[in-house]
């Protein structure tokens, strides 16, 4: 057996299921190597670390033990990326939370097309993951196998589960903070949700230092400056101009490892901050609940975007996963959101570039981009065009990210204005919002 093969683990508790996940992925994609399967949540953690995985497909409604225990239970002894395989279920987010690094939905298998494209895009997924960092809840505590970061009291707070403790709208947002790596993988709390992340491929976990980004040194002859900790008194608050905070839009993209990060980002936003446009790459069906998830937990409005809603201020538009592309129009004297239908960019629909570009050539100045963690390079030349334009433009470092694509290549290019780790973000851009 090649070393380069990725090495996989599939739990499920359908043996039809299994076998069309080992003949499919085995088929698709000769890098591919399946090395083993169990049926259920006590079988699975029984043989993964004999067969030792790079990667473990999970359906996670499984008999006896949820998909949530078992990653309570795998990931401390054994960390190795997870991808679950799901229906539509809110579930899926709070595996998420605890570990899971990303999610396909089922497909029809009465469907052909259906089954082809479920195999295609499992497959890329499988090849991104098997590089990805696994971050944990500190409650997790570092893996066995790691001997390296310190645990620490306190759960996954915000980020287990879709309820805890919702923000009133309208209450100011308690900073985090700032907290970076400076290696290729780190440790990181925030006081939104403490979370631990490691490297799956080395299995170390590496202190968090004080707080400054690592900035630019993925840098290739672009100007990008490093972000310090800024820490707020008294928490965020919105102190720039009124008028211009009115008709300013963020836009924000992700892809795998998104939907924490997205959390990450947003929570501690004031309630006032300028309208927020996000697109999101997500199967059909999810958007919806993965918007109310947020709202539950942010102090801005959030809610799935639809056709011809008003941008404005203390309000998120989630772009719908499936068949439709979003874009910012502006109408009279405010800016609106439009989705339809097109043909896939950089394989997603919908894209993070066509949000983008639809800003740079709307929004212009009056615009800041944010591009999170995520596979391949949807959103970074839509970013370029957002910097060119005069937005302001953030990418998440690569200490932080789940899999340093997306933010690596806008970084590479020039797109990015500064980088930043996940849980400082906010602070980055309430400074900069309130130097308006």
């Amino acid at each position: 057996m090649s070393k380069d093969k990725v090495r996989v683990f599939i739990v499920d508790d359908s043996s039809v299921f299994v076998k069309f996940l080992t003949e499919g992925l085995a088929s698709e994609d000769p890098r591919i190597e399946i090395v083993g399967y169990a049926m259920n949540a006590d079988d699975a953690i029984r043989k993964i670390p004999t067969a030792k995985p790079d990667v473990v497909t999970m359906d996670i409604e499984m008999p006896k033990t949820s998909g949530i225990e078992f990653l309570k239970d795998l990931l401390p002894t054994y960390l190795v990326p997870v991808i679950l395989v799901s229906s539509v279920s809110v579930s899926v987010f709070d595996a998420l939370a605890n570990g899971a690094v990303d999610f396909v939905k089922k497909p029809d298998m009465s469907r052909n097309y259906s089954a082809k494209f479920f195999i295609t895009n499992l497959a890329n997924k499988v090849i991104g993951a098997s590089t990805a960092k696994v971050q944990l809840p500190r409650s997790f505590g570092a893996p066995a196998a790691s001997g390296g970061a310190s645990g620490g009291s306190g759960g996954a707070g915000a980020f287990a589960g879709s309820g805890g403790n919702s923000p009133s709208k309208g209450t100011s947002a308690q900073t985090a903070g700032g907290f970076g790596g400076s290696g290729s993988s780190g440790s990181r709390t925030s006081a939104s949700g403490e979370r631990t992340s490691f490297n799956s491929r080395s299995s170390r976990a590496v202190q968090s230092d004080d707080g400054q980004t690592s900035g630019g040194q993925e840098s290739r002859g672009s100007s990008t400056s490093s972000s310090p900790s800024i820490i707020l008194p008294g928490g965020m608050s919105i102190k720039g101009s009124k008028s211009k905070m009115d008709h300013m839009v963020i836009a924000i993209g992700a892809s795998t490892g998104g939907t924490e990060a997205t959390l990450q980002v947003l929570q501690q936003l004031p309630a006032d901050t300028p309208g927020i446009v996000i697109t999101q790459h997500m199967p059909e069906g999810f958007t919806g609940m993965y918007a109310q998830r947020l709202n539950k937990l942010c102090k801005m409005e959030v809610k799935e975007a639809v056709d011809g809603d008003v941008i404005s201020r203390g309000k998120i538009l989630i772009a719908p996963g499936g068949s439709r592309h979003m874009k910012v129009v502006k109408l009279g004297g405010h800016y609106t959101v439009n989705l339809f239908s097109a043909e896939k960019v950089n394989g997603h629909c919908p894209s993070v570039d066509v949000l983008f570009r639809s800003v740079a050539q709307t929004v212009k100045s009056d615009a800041v981009g944010i591009i999170l963690t995520g596979m391949g390079q949807d959103g970074a030349y839509g970013l370029l065009e957002m910097r060119k334009a005069g937005a302001y433009t953030i990418g998440q470092n690569k200490e932080s990210c789940v899999v340093y694509g997306m933010p690596m290549v806008a970084q590479n290019i020039g797109a990015v204005a500064i980088q930043s780790s996940c849980e400082n973000i906010p602070n980055v851009l309430v400074n900069y919002l309130n130097k308006m």
